[in-house]
C-alpha cells in the first residue's frame, strides 16, 4: 500500500457495526441537532467580536483593513 496516494476515509458501515446502530443514530443526531448550531452561534459572536474590535483599532493601518475584512467574510 503506498501511504502517498491512498488518503484516510471513514466508513459508514464499519462505523455502524463497531458502535451499534443506536449509538451511531443517537451521535450523528447530536452532533448535527446540538452541537453544529452551538458552534455556529459562537462563530457568529465570535466574527462580530473580531468586527468590533478592528473598527476600534482604527482602519490607518493596512493589516487592520484585512483582518476586518476577513472577520466581516466570516
Amino acid at each position: 500500500m503506498d501511504i502517498s496516494t491512498t488518503s484516510p476515509s471513514v466508513d459508514v458501515e464499519e462505523t455502524r457495526a463497531i458502535i451499534g446502530e443506536a449509538a451511531y443514530f443517537y451521535l450523528s443526531f447530536s452532533f448535527r441537532v446540538v452541537l453544529m448550531p452551538v458552534l455556529a452561534v459562537l462563530s457568529l459572536c465570535a466574527a462580530i467580536a473580531n468586527v468590533v474590535t478592528f473598527a476600534r483599532m482604527g482602519l490607518n493601518q493596512g493589516i487592520n483593513q484585512s483582518l476586518l475584512i476577513l472577520s466581516a467574510s466570516v
